[in-house]
């Protein structure tokens, strides 16, 4: 019975030191899912992670991380880094997921400014298209003062020219008056003379 229960546990310590290395090659053959898979159900058997468990670690942070991969998720790939950093911090692996990690950080920020510009090009387009109402509108102002002011101009020297004429007749109708004055006078002087009948 002992020796049954001693073979039991060898098989199942060959079986589990099996899987990392076929989840190893499906990592190298680009099978990035079924990597995953085998990977993680890996952990989920180990009572305890170790260091030489860090390169494992890594390749589940890279097989999330990849873009093609059918199970890309950042965030997943960014928890495993973090565990890499947390548990191994001074094996090859978690020196070098604290660079990924510092990389992420980085790539984030240039996201978050890279947003931050477009939006603000986006503001300076609309001031931009803005200015140009208001310097059309200005123009169709001036435009519109300018034809105003022609107009103001041809009003003022049409009261001038009227304002001329009307002094012309005034002087010619005082001129008049006076002659008919005259010719009044004439009259009254002409019947004044007559010798009565």
């Amino acid at each position: 019975m002992k020796g049954s229960c001693h073979l039991v546990f060898w098989s199942v310590v060959a079986l589990v030191a099996c899987v990392p290395r076929q989840a190893d090659q499906l990592f190298q053959a680009g099978d990035y899912s079924a990597a995953i898979d085998l990977y993680e159900d890996y952990l989920v058997r180990r009572a305890e992670l170790s260091a030489d468990d860090a390169s494992l670690l890594m390749r589940l942070a890279i097989a999330y991380g990849r873009a093609e991969s059918p199970r890309y998720d950042p965030e997943t790939s960014e928890h495993y880094l973090r565990v890499l950093t947390d548990l191994f911090p001074h094996t090859e692996q978690g020196l070098e997921a604290e660079i990924m990690l510092a990389g992420m950080r980085a790539a984030k920020r240039v996201e978050r400014l890279e947003e931050e510009i477009a939006q603000r090009d986006k503001q300076l387009k609309t001031f931009d298209n803005v200015l140009r109402s208001l310097a059309t509108t200005g123009q169709q102002l001036r435009d519109e003062v300018a034809g105003k002011e022609e107009v103001r101009a041809g009003l003022e020297g049409r009261v001038d020219e009227l304002t001329r004429q009307a002094r012309i007749l005034s002087s010619e109708i005082a001129q008049l008056e006076s002659e008919l004055e005259a010719l009044k006078q004439i009259d009254l002087e002409s019947v004044a003379a007559e010798p009565p009948d």
